[in-house]
C-alpha cells in the first residue's frame, strides 16, 4: 500500500504510526519504501518511548511525538494503528482527533474484534501476573464509525499471526482494515 502510494504520488509520504513503539514497523519497511523518495515517519507514543526514541534513534525522516495534536499542521498521507487502538484509554476520543487530522489513508491492523455487541466493550486482559484494560470492537461498529466520518472501507484482512485470546470462552478475532478518505 505505502509503496503503491509513493509510486502514484511520485513523492515521499508523511506517515504517522500511532503506538509505533521505537519504530519496529519503520525499521522493517524503511529500505523498501525509501528507495526512490524519502518518507517522513512520525511515531506517536508514550512520553518514555519518545524520550528514548529521540535520544537513541536519531535518523533523518524519523520523528517521535507524545501527542497526536502535535501533528495538526501537517498533511498526513497514511496513519497506522497497529495493535494499538484497543489499548488506548479512550479510543473514541483518539479517533475523533484522527478524523480531524484528515489523513488520506487509515490502516488499522491487529484490531480486537468481538462479534457480541456493536458498542465497544472494555475488559481486563491477563497475561501471567500482569493485567491491563483492552477494548473490543465489532466490525460493524468500526465500519460505521469510519463511514460516518467520511472514510470508505477499501479492504479488510486477517492478521499476520494468530493471538489465541478468549473472552467468556469465545475466541477473540483480530482483523485489519484499510480506509480511504472520501473525496468531497
Amino acid at each position: 500500500l505505502i509503496l503503491k502510494m509513493i509510486n502514484k504520488k511520485k513523492r515521499g509520504l508523511n506517515i504517522v504510526d500511532l503506538g509505533g513503539s521505537l519504530g519496529s514497523s519503520y525499521f522493517k519497511m524503511k529500505d523498501i519504501i525509501n528507495q526512490n523518495y524519502k518518507n517522513t515517519w512520525n511515531i506517536v507514543e508514550q512520553k518514555s518511548f519518545v524520550k528514548i526514541g529521540r535520544k537513541k534513534l536519531k535518523e533523518k525522516g524519523l520523528n517521535f511525538f507524545d501527542n497526536l495534536k502535535n501533528l495538526r499542521n501537517k498533511k498526513i498521507d497514511v496513519l497506522i494503528l497497529s495493535g494499538s487502538l484497543q489499548y488506548l484509554e479512550d479510543p473514541n476520543h483518539i479517533l475523533k482527533i484522527i478524523f480531524d487530522l484528515k489523513p488520506e489513508i487509515i490502516l488499522l491492523e491487529r484490531l480486537s474484534i468481538l462479534k457480541v455487541k456493536n458498542e465497544p466493550t472494555i475488559c481486563v486482559q491477563k497475561r501471567g501476573d500482569n493485567s491491563y484494560p483492552i477494548w473490543f470492537f465489532s466490525n460493524k461498529y468500526i465500519i460505521e464509525k469510519f463511514k460516518k466520518n467520511k472514510y470508505n472501507l477499501v479492504e479488510s484482512f486477517p492478521p499476520e499471526f494468530d493471538h489465541n485470546l478468549y473472552f467468556n470462552k469465545r475466541r477473540i478475532k483480530f482483523d485489519g482494515f484499510l480506509f480511504k478518505k472520501r473525496d468531497i
